[in-house]
């Protein structure tokens, strides 16, 4: 998966993505410790600009 693409990532955390877009990014995050390291560290960003 290109979660750069269409901005993925951002979207998948403001609930924004459909069923389809939220398995592939379910797979993409099994792949590695990096993935999820990734989209904690954008979780991280996105709730500090919400606050």
């Amino acid at each position: 998966m290109n979660y750069l693409q269409g901005n993925t990532l951002l979207r998948y955390l403001l609930n924004q993505c459909s069923a389809e877009e939220t398995q592939e990014l379910t797979n993409w995050l099994d792949e590695s410790q990096q993935n999820r390291n990734t989209l904690n560290y954008l979780r991280m960003r996105v709730n500090l600009m919400s606050t």
